[in-house]
């Protein structure tokens, strides 16, 4: 995330994408901003107004953050954040929708995080309860790997949950199905019980 979140969790980052801002949107808000300042109105207090109208979208969409952390997906569009833990997660799936998906989604109710020009595959994610279920949809240039990153991260969470279940790390024989996991998590169990 961007340096002073607050809401960075601990733990290992099995992916993390920065998507800025096309430089032609970049040249586009300016351009907009100097015809302002060429053309505008004449008086002080309505061209302060008008400015800060068109520089508060600039700042807002100059980049998106992604995080993939060992216990929860963090998602940043400028000031907007987004933290959802791998246990309400219900679904991830990759896909490419067009500018008006996304908007017509972003009126439906779906979150999008993404930039002007910055990618064209994006991730959906459902989470929450059943009578609550929420999404959220960002853009990711590493779709397949961000998605990998995810269902590590999740099948990470899972196991946290089966060996808290079963009493501790000898439950961790019974989850051999997932190798590049079970290292980790036992590393994980093994230094909470240090804590402990």
């Amino acid at each position: 995330m961007a340096q002073g979140s607050a809401s960075r969790t601990e733990g290992r980052v099995y992916a993390r994408e920065h998507i800025a801002l096309a430089p032609w949107a970049h040249a586009a808000f300016a351009t907009v901003l100097a015809l302002h300042f060429g053309f505008g109105p004449t008086t002080p207090a309505v061209a302060a107004v008008i400015a800060s109208a068109l520089v508060a979208p600039w700042l807002l969409l100059r980049s998106v953050h992604v995080e993939v952390e060992e216990n929860a997906l963090l998602l940043q569009l400028g000031p907007l954040q987004r933290v959802v833990p791998w246990g309400a997660v219900r679904a991830a799936a990759v896909e490419a929708p067009t500018r008006w998906e996304v908007i017509r989604g972003a009126f439906a109710g779906v979150m999008p995080f993404g930039v002007p020009g910055g990618a064209r595959t994006w991730i959906l994610v459902e989470y929450g309860e059943a009578s609550g279920l929420r999404r959220v949809r960002f853009m990711a240039r590493d779709p397949e790997g961000t998605a990998r990153a995810i269902h590590r991260a999740r099948a990470h969470e899972r196991i946290l949950r089966e060996v808290a279940r079963m009493g501790g790390v000898p439950g961790l024989v019974a989850l051999q199905e997932v190798p590049d996991v079970v290292a980790p998590v036992q590393r994980s169990v093994e230094s909470r019980a240090k804590t402990a």
